[in-house]
């Protein structure tokens, strides 16, 4: 599907259309302008630069040299071990016969 930019959307607007967004936005100075374009522009960097560390860090490759330490714990259901030793018992019973 084609992505559609905003401003080609609005290229293609009414004039009505337009006006109506016009009257809703306030009007900004330019140093007001500079200022959020230098706060977004900040935070897309810092974005940026999180996801790159994510996708690093998701390729780390393991070598034979490396040491692996601590365990990763896990719960199991309580009821898991009687089923299963249930399960034993009518197995071995029916090999039995």
């Amino acid at each position: 599907m084609k992505e559609k930019n905003l401003f080609d959307i609005l290229e293609n607007s009414e004039n009505d259309s337009m006006e109506r967004l016009i009257d809703k936005c306030p009007e900004i100075s330019d140093e007001q302008l500079d200022r959020i374009f230098k706060m977004s522009e900040k935070k897309f960097r810092k974005q940026r630069a999180e996801k790159e560390r994510t996708e690093r860090d998701n390729t780390i490759k393991m070598t034979e040299n490396d040491v692996v330490e601590g365990v990763e714990h896990s719960k199991r259901p309580v009821w898991l071990t009687p089923l299963t030793y249930c399960l034993l018992q009518v197995s071995l019973s029916a090999a039995q016969q």
